[in-house]
């Protein structure tokens, strides 16, 4: 738009005035200058550097905004998310509501018509909650209205969990819908009254970081609760978000006032205590605290130190009475919160197991699946955003992100139509709509997510800020109300019912209890890669001792992984689980209080040891106890723990990075001895593996316990058939004697060796293809990539934790369905040319003292892409082919011996990583892994048969095939049912 030259711009009642063009558009406070009009002169507006009281037209001479001040003080940061805290409640009503009106139908027999009206009555009654907010929090504070929001919303949650009926379900979430839209305004509003003026963007931006994880939290519910009955999964999904409202509500009260709020109430001495907290010295603090109350001076006409003041007049004078300033803040902050929900992105959301359903994936499992998928890449465009959003500006990212939606829509739009009118249904038009659909809400995540919220409680002044955000919300939960149209199609043909079988619930749960232990490992790799760039600098130690301590824990966990075998054979595969959480706890412990090189070196040692145990006996007892249609998901349960384990320490680095050097990296190590502690105590639960109990000749326990993991009793009869047949004669004093290795190395039989050889290959070349020391040196490579502020360092480090987490799943929720081998050779070969980009982008970087960003780029995408290939494949495979290939009498000790070399492997590596780097350049090294990711696609196509859907003790007669055709037959046989 352009705003007209009037014949004397210097008139003081104008009511227009020549703006540059750059600064045109509020849409634009990160890349413009928004000019205000004061007596006649123009003074500078918002930009990314501005700090609220310069976007007030107050006339302030002390221009915060353009002091150096710190990055992020931690008093603030802490304040901010836990006020963002409050927003995970809607977020995580839009998810798992996308998946629980599917069984809400179903269950109560309610219409399409119902439907619609369930979902949009929590958006229309949050209308009322965001209107009443800005009054409400202008009369209590901030922080007693986020109080508020979560008591109403825990209230709603409570109601919709335990709904008997239709009508009390829907009255549930009109009162859920009130504690909505009070949340959806104080939260930023709060977080911008506290933050710096140069980190107001990411701090304001976190209730949006908050919401996706809400909607992932909610898409996990879905997935994880949707095998229950219907009549109890839906309530346990709507009534869970009880949880996080409790606590928010009980966080909240150890949160400080805003200190714009307590001036704006003329209880200054109390905010200037606020600002001290939240500032980095007592000068900024008084310097903050002078500008905040000559802008409510200004704002109120003087009455700031009144404590009577309670929002009186401002909706009068915002809506009948407004400046000509004010009234284009009113437009860019109604425009954004418009568009931000007429874009549809929140309908897509909630109605995405539709949109998939449509697109040809029938199974209602596999729909709730690929929405965690799109929750966990949704998550991870919106810290992006969240992260740059100070350094790039609000406005490049909000156009980057609207056109991006534009395109993406397009293409979901072209894909879904192809669809209709097709009755073949095409792969290629499937694949475009769920990559559309994962397109759109990612860059909805970059632009419109974050932006909407930190620009409509950044741009008001003081005095209109709570109530004028208020009716920018206001139109926002009214436009989403109204964009929420499923138009759901009742009789397609993809709606019907999956004929495959249903996986037995508590198998699963007691996969997940086994598969927590592998978390372990994890959280060790995720967490050293940034704790040594501390160590390091307070314990004074050289990089080969840095080499030395990263490869200590895997050379020992080759101690763990020989002893594993024998030990699970002797004592059992439970009491092996929480003998590998023992061990485990006390390394950390030591690691964590280790006050010398020593001593810490001492902790890493017996953390290793546990972690060889937690390797070996995580999928040989989930494999022991899965049927065979589902063994491929639940055996690469523990790749993705381990996978989570990493993220969760990359998100402990960033976190924990600010502290103290001689602090940081002690509790960063220490804190593993938490999860250490819960599966210690979980696993005591479980079942012994069926599989452990014949081969002891304790038959009726194996017989309980193939009970109740059996959907069926001819299934358990069946089962338990084939184990007592595979086990032989049994005897109580077997253990595993020295025969098992004898049968093993000395004697195999021919099948026993192409097992062997099959195993033993598949983990030495997990860990030569150097992905562990990748993870634990990316900081390294992502510094010798140009990236040098540690901050910067652990935020790539967390957003390839989430790539990484996102294909791990994908692989997990397929590997049923495509087969381990497709798998397997995809991720090899996609490995082996990611590593080969990797090892251009580095010579680049090394070579070129201008350092291109293009060869920046690639390096950063192509790290991203080799741990993502190494989810979709060797990562999980390796896990689930290692426990399911050996007979029973061979399985704990063979699957020890090939995990062995996969931890002496993977020491070797970690522990020379470095050096040999330095020797022939990360580039060199990146070209080197590359060639060794080629020799390994050959030998899994040459050596590794297909075991989709065989039992386990169908596993000698597909080894025991003479020629790798046969090995093709056997992939293309009917999965026999368990």
């Amino acid at each position: 738009m352009s705003f007209p030259y009037s014949l004397d711009p210097n008139k003081e009642d104008n009511p227009y005035h020549p703006f540059p063009p750059e600064s045109e558009s509020l849409l634009s406070p990160s890349s413009a200058k928004v000019l205000h009009q004061k007596d006649g002169t123009r003074e500078k507006g918002i930009s990314k550097t501005t700090s609220l009281e310069d976007i007030e037209d107050e006339g302030s001479s002390s221009s915060f905004s353009h002091r150096k001040i710190a990055p992020i003080n931690r008093y603030v940061l802490a304040g901010a998310i836990l006020a963002s805290t409050n927003s995970v409640l809607l977020g995580y009503d839009i998810g798992v509501m996308s998946g629980a009106v599917l069984f809400i139908k179903e269950d109560m027999k309610i219409t399409s018509t119902q439907v619609e009206i369930l979902v949009g009555s929590l958006n229309v009654c949050s209308l009322i909650g965001s209107l009443a907010s800005g009054k409400t929090s202008d009369w209590i504070g901030r922080r007693y209205t986020i109080i508020l929001a979560a008591a109403t919303f825990l209230i709603g949650a409570i109601l919709m969990g335990l709904a008997p009926s239709y009508s009390i379900l829907l009255v549930g979430r009109l009162i859920a819908g009130i504690g909505v839209g009070y949340s959806l305004m104080i939260a930023p509003v709060y977080v911008a009254e506290l933050s710096p003026t140069l980190t107001r963007g990411f701090l304001t931006s976190l209730p949006e970081v908050f919401i996706n994880i809400g909607i992932l939290l909610g898409y996990i519910s879905n997935y994880a609760l949707s095998g229950l009955p219907e009549t109890l999964n839906w309530r346990l999904m709507l009534g869970l978000a009880a949880v996080p409202a409790v606590v928010v509500a009980i966080g909240v009260l150890a949160m400080p006032e805003s200190p714009r709020w307590l001036v704006m109430r003329g209880r200054r001495d109390e905010a200037r205590k606020v600002l001290i907290k939240t500032s980095e010295t007592k000068e900024e603090a008084e310097l903050r605290l002078k500008e905040i109350v000559e802008a409510a001076s200004f704002s109120l006409g003087g009455a700031s130190s009144s404590s009577a003041w309670q929002g009186e007049g401002v909706w009068k004078e915002m809506i009948f009475r407004p400046s000509r300033q004010l009234r284009r803040i009113l437009i860019a902050a109604i425009g954004v919160n418009f568009f931000m929900q007429a874009s549809g992105n929140d309908a897509v959301v909630y109605y995405s197991p539709e949109v998939f359903r449509d697109a040809g994936i029938a199974n209602r499992r596999q729909q709730v699946g690929v929405t965690v998928i799109m929750g966990l890449a949704k998550t991870s465009f919106v810290l992006i955003s969240a992260f740059y959003l100070d350094k790039f500006g609000r406005r490049p990212l909000l156009l980057l992100g609207s056109i991006g939606m534009a395109l993406s829509l397009a293409g979901l739009g072209l894909g879904s139509k192809y669809l209709q009118y097709s009755d073949e249904k095409p792969i290629w038009a499937i694949v475009l709509c769920v990559v559309a659909v994962c397109s759109a809400v990612s860059f909805f995540s970059i632009g419109l997510g974050p932006i909407t919220w930190v620009y409509s409680s950044e741009i008001f002044p003081m005095k209109f800020r709570a109530q004028g955000s208020s009716l920018a919300i206001s139109v926002n939960r009214l436009n989403m109300a109204t964009a929420i149209d499923p138009q759901l199609n009742e009789n397609t043909i993809e709606g019907g019912k999956s004929n495959k079988p249903g996986m037995n619930k508590y198998t699963l749960l007691c996969g997940l209890l086994a598969s927590t232990s592998s978390i372990l490992l994890g959280y060790d790799i995720g967490v050293m890669s940034g704790a040594v760039l501390f160590i390091k600098e307070n314990l004074k130690i050289t990089s080969t001792q840095v080499e030395i301590l990263v490869g200590t824990l895997n050379v020992f966990s080759l101690i763990g992984s020989l002893a594993s075998g024998k030990t699970s054979d002797y004592i059992g595969r439970r009491y092996t689980i929480v003998l590998a959480a023992t061990t485990f706890l006390i390394g950390a412990l030591l690691m964590g209080l280790a006050p010398s090189f020593p001593f810490l070196l001492a902790g890493r040692v017996v953390a290793g040891i546990g972690v060889g145990y937690a390797l070996m006996i995580a999928p040989l007892y989930t494999a022991e106890l899965s049927p065979a249609l589902s063994r491929g998901f639940l055996t690469s349960l523990p790749e993705v723990f381990i996978t989570f384990g990493i993220l969760i320490g990359y998100i402990f680095n960033y976190a924990l990075s600010g502290l103290p050097a001689h602090i940081n990296w002690r509790l960063m190590l220490g804190l593993a001895a938490v999860p250490a502690i819960g599966i210690g105590l979980g696993v005591m639960v479980m079942p012994e593996s069926p599989r452990w109990l014949a081969m002891k000749g304790r038959l009726s326990e194996a017989k309980q316990v193939l009970g109740k993991i059996s959907s069926t009793e001819t299934e358990a009869e069946l089962r338990y058939e084939e184990i007592v047949k595979a086990a032989g004669p049994a005897h109580e004093g077997w253990d595993g004697g020295p025969w098992v290795w004898k049968e093993l190395l000395l004697s195999p039989s021919r099948p026993i060796r192409r097992m062997v050889v099959a195993a033993i290959g598949l983990n030495f070349f997990m860990q030569a293809s150097g992905n562990d020391a990748v993870i634990y040196y990316c900081p390294e490579v992502f510094k010798a990539a140009g990236i040098h502020e540690k901050t910067h360092l652990f935020g790539v480090n967390v957003i390839m934790g989430l790539a990484k987490t996102s294909f791990v799943l994908f692989s997990a929720l397929y590997l049923d369905k495509f087969g381990r081998r497709p798998l397997l050779l995809l991720g090899s070969a996609g490995m082996a040319i990611s590593l080969a980009g990797l090892g251009l982008g580095s010579k680049f970087m090394e070579s070129s003292s201008s350092r291109p960003t293009w060869a920046l780029v690639l390096c950063i995408v192509a790290v991203c892409a080799d741990v993502s290939f190494f989810s979709i494949g060797l990562g999980p495979v390796t896990w689930v082919y290692s426990s399911e290939i050996f007979p029973t009498r061979l399985r704990a000790q063979g699957t020890s011996l090939a995990i062995s070399v996969n931890r002496l492997v993977s020491g070797a590596v970690s522990m020379t990583f470095l050096t040999i780097s330095k020797e022939i350049t990360f580039g060199g090294m990146f070209f080197v892994l590359g060639g060794v990711m080629v020799v390994a696609t050959l030998f899994f196509f040459l050596f590794l048969p297909e075991t989709k859907g065989k039992t386990l003790e169908e596993m000698e007669t597909i080894f025991e095939d003479r020629t790798m055709s046969k090995c093709n037959n056997y992939r293309s046989m009917e999965m026999r049912p368990m």
